[in-house]
């Protein structure tokens, strides 16, 4: 995986979720929409929405063109530096569309310039689908993923045979070292071995431990001593993964690992940050779901990376065992957009976040921003 620049429009998203139904920013953004553009601006499957990123007082104003027809009006003057929270216009974006096109004109920094710029769409639908198809249950959603990638999920029946103990006699003593029940997906991993490439993978029932003893027996850090976890972590970071469980570790830049907190939200406690951007308060769930993070070990002293959903809640076992392969398999293809074209994502429930900004005044740059890396581990 490499590492990629964050949009700055994503900074603010979370802090923004009752704008996003309205679909304006700071009063600014308004919504001049065609018959086929949403007339609110909620994101979701077969939508995308432009969030525009401008320096304060910066204004773009120009014509939406889908295949050849105008679907809708966009005009967004930023009352505050960075990107938007919320879309400043939502469309409709059938699996079949073919081009993307901007017509209109930009002030950035001072000057002011007409531009009209166009992309070809490349839409990763075809490889989301499976990931998202909820009719399924989540390890056929995954086995469907991996036929349809060129490489880099590996999903195979585990032999229960060859096992010393049984998956089920695994989970219950897990259980009792944990204290609580396990998330009942995470049981699909005493069936399958489930792997995402560059030796990293989900921990199988065998292997699952908490992430104190995966640093010590695996990676060969001490309890006590000069750089010991007492002196390296604190108190309740410390307790945090003595209590945590290890399910997916990825060893692609050093090691991390997705584990699970049966403890959930700490009260107060934020959802943390590596990247520098928005660090809000998290939310507590439901009694007994626990809380999903990332941590690394590149990052160990700092807080763990909280995944959690657009109310600042804690994702669900699905959700966040899902975003493990958002994070690497969508991630990675999100990237490969070639000169002229435009990543999209038809299938996503949460619709196209399409992030603007400009190089200059007449030079648009649109790019898709669902699998930026915000919320991973890198």
């Amino acid at each position: 995986m490499v590492q990629k620049k964050v949009p700055q429009w994503r900074q603010r998203a979370l802090a923004a979720v009752v704008a996003m139904a309205a679909g304006l920013h700071g009063g600014q953004a308004a919504l001049a929409a065609g018959p086929e553009a949403a007339a609110v601006a909620v994101l979701q499957a077969g939508k995308a929405g432009i969030y525009p990123d401008l320096a304060a007082g910066d204004r773009v104003v120009a014509d939406v063109i889908v295949d050849g027809k105008v679907v809708g009006k966009l005009d967004h003057q930023a009352a505050a530096g960075g990107g938007s929270a919320s879309p400043a216009l939502v469309f409709a974006l059938p699996p079949a569309t073919k081009r993307v096109r901007l017509r209109g004109q930009a002030t950035v920094k001072g000057q002011s310039a007409p531009f009209d710029r166009s992309w070809k769409l490349r839409d990763l639908g075809r490889l989301s689908a499976p990931l998202y198809d909820t009719r399924k249950p989540w390890i056929e959603r995954i086995r469907g993923l991996s036929k349809v990638v060129e490489e880099g999920v590996s999903v195979e029946r585990i032999d229960a045979k060859a096992l010393k103990k049984p998956a089920s006699a695994l989970f219950a003593d897990l259980e009792k070292s944990l204290g609580v029940p396990l998330p009942p997906l995470v049981r699909v991993l005493g069936d399958w071995s489930v792997d995402t490439g560059h030796s990293s993978g989900f921990v199988t029932a065998a292997g699952m431990v908490k992430v104190t003893d995966m640093l010590v027996n695996e990676r060969n850090h001490e309890l006590k001593g000069p750089r010991g976890l007492d002196r390296l972590l604190d108190t309740g970071l410390r307790a945090r993964y003595d209590r945590s469980l290890v399910v997916y570790q990825d060893m692609n830049s050093g090691m991390g690992a997705l584990a699970w907190d049966p403890a959930g939200i700490v009260p107060g406690e934020k959802r943390g940050t590596w990247q520098g951007d928005s660090n809000p308060v998290a939310q507590p769930g439901p009694a007994g779901q626990g809380v999903w993070f990332w941590m690394s070990e590149k990052n160990l002293d700092q807080s763990p990376r909280l995944l959690l959903g657009d109310d600042l809640r804690p994702m669900t076992a699905e959700a966040a065992m899902t975003h493990v392969f958002e994070c690497s398999v969508l991630s990675d293809e999100s990237s490969r957009a070639e000169a002229g074209e435009l990543m999209v994502d038809t299938a996503t429930p949460k619709g196209s976040r399409l992030a603007l900004d400009f190089e200059g005044p007449g030079q648009p740059r649109l790019a898709l921003g669902n699998y930026d890396y915000h919320d991973c581990l890198y």
